[in-house]
């Protein structure tokens, strides 16, 4: 069948060149990307590598100016992403190999009512939010998971309520990343979309934590543990609404996750359900420094907040810019593409909060050896991703392909507002990625909404959520989740279990986002120019 496909594609090359059929062409890069994901298993950074230089190529049917597009796209990935991919990952396996990590969760669990439903919420939803506000890549899943499991929840089980609950904090993620991404290639303001997907995600993460508790104990854990649910949702919720909205995207995830385990705490010493679900057995370790873990965790998460605050220079200084400009004969119209480098990106903060975190955790040198050698094995592939799908996506916005696709999308009328968050969780299925949807399809997304009538936020995000709530079912997110399970080369099972989940998501996804297109509208909108 891979074959047969393979054909397929090569005719659909020559015959789009031949014809220079644009919609034919424009497809290309896209049906190339997924079919190297799917059919033949490449590892995403090099599918991406095949897709971006076929791009390229064939994007020189139309001008060669092509070119700088590309290379801004590449240095996004870099610049952008993979420096603060990098710094971010590093200061947490530093934060680990300390046994920082290891204090850290001990703690919470000394200190937590010893109820299974209540554990799953405050380690899976909260701590898994702060683990995914950090790393993201499916990190939270393979810490969480083995703990659970010492509970003595079956150990699919156990993946389960990771996966599910490391689906709210993902539009997020990493200090911000997806939210970055999608303002850079639809062009909107990032606090809009911020502002927005905070929305979306306060109203998904009750859906989310009843869905745990169920999971974890069925309808008999909603009934008796309901209270834990609405108050990790609540407190997570309105902390992570309120950073969203008036300081950016940069750190809604981990200060909403530490509110949460607070709130959670707190409320615990006042409330206990009817009947106890005890584990079979909770080994607590010999703390050795709680303090020390707290103080460097909440030092790095507060220098980013500083860094990223948006009445200081650091988040919107220019060292330089680039625009290119081309115009279209096919489509009558005129394409740019535009980067300003800020040698202060947020990367760069959590260069220095990395750095400064050392002085406070004074690791020895060889952990600190082992953390760059562990990292650099873990974003090789991530960062050249970045790389790749971003010069993908630039040179495929640049040309007018995006464009293409959303001419033709609209006519679909609101059929396309059904397909659109289910889009999006195909990019992050099969890149394993939100940010990489975002990239792929956030274009796609605004021009086809606009064509449409929609808010111009509204599709983009649709995409942006549907990404998140893809990730239990997708391929590179799973293989890291499952590293710390017997589920290691089995990571079919674990999607096929998680697939009805996801479909119950994205479904309650569609029904949010009509209704705020009918009734509440206004935060989607772009009011200046």
């Amino acid at each position: 069948m891979k074959y047969f496909i393979a054909f397929v594609l090569v005719a659909l090359i020559f015959l789009g060149i031949y014809l220079k059929n644009i919609l034919i062409i424009s497809i290309l890069p896209i049906l190339i990307l997924f079919s190297l994901l799917i059919l033949f298993n490449l590892p995403a950074w090099k599918a991406s590598a095949i897709a971006s230089l076929f791009t390229l190529f064939i994007s020189f049917l139309f001008t060669t100016q092509t070119i700088n597009s590309w290379i801004i796209g590449a240095i996004f990935g870099i610049w952008n992403v993979g420096w603060l991919i990098f710094w971010a990952i590093t200061f947490f396996n530093v934060f680990k190999l300390t046994g920082l990590l290891e204090d850290f969760k001990n703690w919470i669990l000394k200190n937590s009512v010893q109820d299974i439903r209540f554990l799953s919420l405050i380690l899976a939803f909260s701590l898994g939010a702060l683990i995914e506000g950090i790393t993201g890549f499916g990190t939270p899943w393979a810490y969480v998971v083995p703990i659970l499991v010492s509970f003595g929840i079956p150990e699919l089980k156990a993946i389960t309520i990771s996966a599910i609950s490391n689906t709210a904090p993902v539009s997020f993620g990493a200090f911000g990343l997806p939210m970055i991404v999608l303002s850079s290639v639809t062009g909107l303001p990032i606090m809009l979309l911020s502002h927005a997907e905070a929305i979306i995600t306060f109203i998904e993460a009750f859906f989310v934590v009843f869905l745990v508790l169920y999971i974890v104990d069925g309808i008999r854990g909603i009934k008796e543990a309901w209270p834990y649910a609405l108050v990790a949702a609540l407190s997570y919720g309105i902390v992570q609404y309120s950073v969203a909205t008036y300081l950016g995207p940069y750190l809604p995830d981990v200060l909403g996750s530490i509110s949460s385990i607070i709130a959670l705490f707190i409320f615990s010493k006042f409330f206990k359900p009817k009947n106890t679900l005890m584990p079979k057995e909770i080994k607590i370790k010999k703390i050795k420094n709680f303090k020390k873990s707290f103080f460097a965790l909440m030092f790095f998460i507060a220098f980013l907040a500083f860094w990223t605050f948006p009445f200081l220079p650091f988040t919107n200084f220019s060292l330089t810019s680039f625009e290119f400009k081309f115009y279209s004969e096919e489509f009558k119209k005129e394409f740019s593409v535009f980067y300003s480098f800020n040698p202060f990106a947020i990367g760069t903060g959590a260069f220095f909060a990395f750095l400064l975190s050392l002085l406070i955790i004074k690791p020895k040198i060889e952990i600190i050896k082992s953390a760059f050698e562990t990292t650099a094995k873990q974003t090789f592939g991530a960062i050249l991703t970045s790389i790749f799908v971003f010069s993908l996506a630039y040179t495929f916005n640049f040309v007018g392909f995006a464009y293409s696709i959303a001419l033709y999308a609209s006519q679909l009328g609101l059929l396309f507002f059904i397909i659109s968050p289910f889009l999006g969780a195909l990019g992050a299925a099969l890149t394993g990625s939100n940010t990489s949807s975002n990239a792929i399809f956030g274009k796609i997304q605004y021009l086809t909404g606009i064509k449409l009538g929609f808010p111009p936020a509204l599709l983009p995000i649709a995409n942006s959520t549907g990404a998140e709530l893809a990730k239990p079912i997708a391929p590179q997110t799973v293989s890291v989740g499952v590293t710390t399970s017997k589920y290691i080369g089995k990571e079919g099972e674990i999607i096929k279990n998680n697939f009805k989940y996801v479909l119950f998501l994205v479904s309650v996804l569609m029904l949010i986002l009509f209704i705020l297109m009918k009734v509440y509208p206004y935060p989607f909108m772009l009011y200046a120019s």
